[in-house]
Parts: C-alpha cells; sequence; structure tokens
C-alpha cells in the first residue's frame, strides 16, 4: 500500500543514500588521489563521467554525486537504474526549492574573480566580462559536441524516470495514465524506440550510431538463453498520459518497472495495476504513488554497450594526445626550442 508518509519517507532515503554514498565516493577518491600505485584519481573519474545521463541536473550536482550516479547509469543493472533515477528525481525537487550540494562541482564561474585592493575586494568588471564571454562560447561549445555525440552514440529513447503522482481512478477519459500489457522480444534495441517499434525481426527504424552501439555487444544482444523464451517477457507499458503525468514527463510507450521503488515480479497485468490504483483512491483520494518506468533489462544493458563505447573513444583520443606530445617532445632540441624540419 501507498501513502504519501510512504513517499516522503521514500524521497529521503534517497536524498540520504546519495548523500551517504556520495561521501564514500569522496573519501575513496581522495585516498586514490594520494596513491601512486596507478589507481583512478578523482579527476581521472569525474573526466569519465557522461553528463548526458543526468538530464541537466549535472550544476546541481557534487563532483561525488556525479561519478556515483553515472556509475549506477552504467552498470547494467535495472535496480541501480531505478535508484539513480530517484535520486535524480531528488536532485531536480531540491534544485527547484534551491538547495546546492553541500559539496560544489569543480567547475567555477571565472566571472566571480576578485582582486584585493587597499583591503578591500573588488570586482574586475573587464576581466569579469572577458571570462564570461569565453565561458559562455566553452558552455556553447560542449552543449554542440553534446547534440554531435547523441546522434553518434545515442541514448535510449527510453530513458528510466521516477516520479510521484496522486492516485487515480484509472478511467481513460480523466486518469493521467492508463496501462496496457506488452510482450518483449528480448533484443537489447528494444530500448532504442517506443510501442514496439524495434524488435529482433525489424531494425529498419535503428540509426548508423543505434547499431554501432549493438554491434560491440561481447554477448548476444538478446536477453536469454534463446529466441524460444521471448514469448515469456511480459511487462507492462504506459498506454495514454494526460495531465498531472505528461507535466512529470511521462511518455506513452514506456515501461513501468516499479511502483513504491519496489520492482515488479513480470506477473502482473495492467488490470492488476488498475485495480490496485484505483483501491488506493478509494481509500485516500489524496495520498500520492510513485512510479518508475524505463529501469528495465534493455535500458540496462544498452546504457552499458554505450559506456564501454565511449570509454574505447576516450582510450583512443587519450592515446592520441599522448603519442602528438611525445613526437613534440622529441621535435625539440635540448634547450627547449623547436628543431627545424
Amino acid at each position: 500500500n501507498c501513502s504519501s508518509g510512504t513517499i516522503q519517507e521514500s524521497h529521503q532515503s534517497a536524498i540520504s543514500t546519495t548523500a551517504e554514498h556520495a561521501g564514500d565516493n569522496k573519501s575513496a577518491s581522495d585516498n586514490n588521489n594520494n596513491n601512486k600505485d596507478g589507481t583512478a584519481t578523482e579527476d581521472d573519474e569525474l573526466s569519465a563521467v557522461d553528463t548526458s545521463l543526468f538530464n541537466g541536473l549535472e550544476y546541481y550536482m557534487s563532483d561525488a554525486e556525479q561519478i556515483f550516479v553515472n556509475n549506477m547509469m552504467i552498470s547494467g543493472k535495472p535496480n541501480q537504474l531505478a535508484q539513480a533515477a530517484e535520486i535524480l528525481n531528488s536532485i531536480s525537487q531540491m534544485a527547484l526549492k534551491g538547495l546546492t550540494p553541500s559539496v560544489k562541482n569543480k567547475k567555477k564561474n571565472p566571472s566571480q574573480n576578485t582582486q584585493k585592493t587597499n583591503n578591500t575586494t573588488t570586482i574586475s568588471y573587464s576581466n569579469a566580462q572577458r571570462a564570461s564571454r569565453n565561458e559562455r562560447l566553452a558552455e556553447k561549445e560542449r552543449l554542440e559536441e553534446m547534440a554531435r555525440e547523441k546522434v553518434r552514440n545515442p541514448l535510449p529513447v527510453r530513458m528510466p524516470r521516477f516520479a510521484t503522482l496522486t492516485v487515480f481512478v484509472p478511467n481513460k477519459r480523466t486518469s493521467p495514465l492508463t496501462f496496457v500489457d506488452d510482450q518483449w522480444d528480448g533484443f537489447v534495441g528494444d530500448a532504442y524506440g517506443r510501442n514496439g517499434s524495434v524488435t529482433l525481426s525489424n531494425t529498419k527504424h535503428l540509426t548508423v550510431g543505434m547499431k554501432n552501439i549493438l554491434s560491440t555487444a561481447t554477448k548476444p544482444v538478446v536477453i536469454g538463453t534463446n529466441n524460444a523464451n521471448a514469448h515469456d517477457y511480459h511487462r507492462l507499458k504506459i498506454e495514454t498520459v494526460k495531465g498531472e503525468a505528461g507535466r512529470l514527463g511521462f511518455q506513452p510507450g514506456d515501461i513501468i518497472t516499479h511502483i513504491d521503488s519496489m520492482p515488479l515480479e513480470g506477473t502482473e497485468t495492467a488490470t492488476d495495476l488498475h485495480a490496485m490504483i484505483e483501491r488506493l483512491y478509494n481509500e485516500d483520494p489524496t495520498q500520492q504513488i510513485s512510479i518508475t518506468v524505463n529501469a528495465e533489462p534493455s535500458a540496462a544493458e544498452l546504457l552499458k554497450l554505450r559506456a564501454q563505447v565511449l570509454s574505447k573513444i576516450r582510450s583512443y583520443d587519450k592515446d592520441t594526445k599522448n603519442k602528438k606530445n611525445g613526437n613534440n617532445t622529441t621535435n625539440g632540441n635540448q634547450d627547449g626550442t623547436t628543431r627545424q624540419r
């Protein structure tokens, strides 16, 4: 059963979990920074963070939070996807209230640089304006590169999402959400479509970037031992969206995976879910229910595969840069000047 108190406790739990694990990550990263055994430093971990997973919330997250949530999103585990979605929802709610992380991220605003003159701190306006202009150009370039990266190595169309809404009577004319039974053939690429537009036997809607991600799989892109089990994958998806649910970001075709942070077992039908929500409405029409969507195997595996592709790209770029720097060093004279070629 669901109640407003339960939802509030769930939110507080998510916030506490974020803070606890973020703190653990920070401590571990600090230890790594002091080691010389080749372990990753916090800067290395932060450089590997894929901010496109945060839907713009990276500005409201500490470095440790970004590392922690990023690792959950690319873990390949549906339940960790669900937890990450709940944490991002909590961060979003705190951001709307003007709350910021207790530990700031390392991105500093150059326009806030100051200088002391006669024991009085004054702002260097010319430097601030120049820094602000450079910062805007850098941010524009970052967003453009992110957009290009989403085309080359696209995110799943169905990304995990967590939200709470007031219980309702599941009636197609008035309810914010209705659900329908769905069958999944086990194809990982399913997360690149909605309403069954991408299946193992129908991949015509896949772009070059999508096919590139799927082609890197070191194991079959079909979940399960064989295709004969395809019809065993029963799930629930959203059929219609209205009002409050639409404002919260739910879309038709989203897969229902968790109710009140508890995973569905895979045996529930749309009729079962409608009946449960209606029962809660009859008990107390003001209480709320939390719904998590798309924290399921196809999205989890696809995000993991995508992270592996991005890791290979970063490694290649790093090796290329190191080789280039090595060549520049080789081409230098002993006195530091550049040798004429």
